[in-house]
């Protein structure tokens, strides 16, 4: 899967650290399929986040 296909999900969580090092969200897509996304920076520095 391709994070591009997300792009017409619904979010149901978000959860971003207080370090900003570790980001997941939980996603629902057209049909009913939920999706956890985890994301980690190797080097432990800060994930850059914007909603637009």
């Amino acid at each position: 899967m391709k994070i591009e296909d997300l792009a017409e999900t619904d979010v149901l969580s978000f959860y971003l650290d207080q370090r900003h090092a570790y980001l997941e969200l939980t996603v629902v897509a057209f049909g009913g399929a939920h999706f956890k996304v985890q994301a980690r920076n190797h080097d432990g520095s800060p994930i850059g986040v914007e909603f637009g």
